[in-house]
């Protein structure tokens, strides 16, 4: 029998994001924000480091070197206005 994964929709992340204390739950917030933005496997995001990220003010660029396909790749977080949850305001609590 076939294993299926869970998934988390669009309504439950912004849930969390805003409703779970970021003194408890901020890392995992940034986890999720950049294994989204940037479609990540686990291993690529357990093999990160504050190196591979760069805060540009406005907006955060994200290089991952080490990937399953051996070709790096980049992918940036931003702000929308007229989101209800502004992601970069948890990469500065960080």
């Amino acid at each position: 029998m076939p294993k299926k994964s869970k998934v988390i929709d669009r309504e439950d992340m912004i849930k969390f994001l805003i409703e779970a204390p970021d003194d408890t739950y901020l890392m995992m917030k940034v986890v999720m924000i950049m294994g989204i933005a940037g479609d990540c496997r686990r291993d690529e995001i357990t093999n990160l480091t504050i190196d591979d990220t760069e805060d540009r003010g406005s907006v955060i660029v994200v290089n991952i070197p080490n990937t399953k396909t051996k070709i790096s790749r980049t992918f940036t977080i931003i702000d929308k206005p007229d989101e209800e949850v502004h992601f970069l305001k948890f990469f500065e609590n960080m």
